[in-house]
């Protein structure tokens, strides 16, 4: 799968190797993808020529690992590719920020300009120009990157620690009301009967090794890149 990023985002742009567009980054923690990750999105696409959204695979608090991945294949993923014709999802067992760098890197001679999007107060911090210089050593991705601040009072103010309490004390209307704007009210059921191990099969993924959860996600990636 992270192979094929670069040929993909070429092959939708039509560029071959010519220059000058912008590429956005976002890092999804997304335990779970809420409308304010869906919201900064929607923005990167429009801001920006390309965009890739990178997830990991690993869980928090009530939500055990892999079982995002169960909710992106059935939920989320195919409104993302509705919703975002010109972004690519990444979802690795790795750190997501170590795989953006990997990328950039990658694509720092296609590309004109890196927009790295998270919220204001990541940007102040973990994610502020010197510190992301500072793990990118590259001169040439560091002339061309740029974070991007975006505020939750521009999106939607929700956190990922507020939905899992809704989850936790069974809040399911709050849930809802909070879930990415574009789903229907049937995806929004099945995220919800995921996340609380009510919808079935799919949940086998939580007692899979974490390997072969990751194998598959990528697999299903990889295909779409053919």
């Amino acid at each position: 799968l992270f192979l094929t990023t670069k040929s993909r985002v070429m092959k939708r742009l039509e560029i071959g190797e010519k220059t000058g567009f912008t590429l956005g980054i976002f890092v999804v923690s997304g335990k779970p993808v809420h409308d304010g990750h869906w919201r900064v999105i929607d923005l990167a696409t429009k801001e920006c020529d390309e965009v890739l959204v990178i997830t990991s695979t690993a869980g928090r608090d009530e939500l055990p690992a892999g079982v995002m991945i169960d909710a992106w294949r059935v939920v989320l993923e195919p409104q993302f590719h509705r919703d975002y014709p010109n972004a690519t999802l990444l979802i690795t067992s790795e750190s997501p920020v170590t795989l953006a760098i990997d990328k950039m890197r990658e694509l720092k001679n296609i590309v004109s300009s890196f927009v790295f999007y998270a919220d204001d107060e990541d940007i102040r911090g973990k994610y502020s120009q010197d510190r992301l210089a500072a793990a990118v050593k590259d001169p040439i991705v560091i002339e061309k990157l740029r974070p991007r601040a975006v505020p939750r009072i521009e999106t939607t103010q929700i956190s990922g620690t507020k939905m899992r309490e809704f989850l936790k004390n069974d809040d399911r209307k709050s849930f809802d009301d909070f879930l990415p704007h574009t789903l229907s009210p049937e995806m929004k059921e099945k995220y919800w009967k995921i996340l609380k191990n009510e919808y079935g099969k799919v949940q086998d993924s939580r007692t899979y090794p974490i390997s072969k959860v990751l194998y598959e996600a990528l697999k299903r990636q990889a295909s779409k890149g053919k």
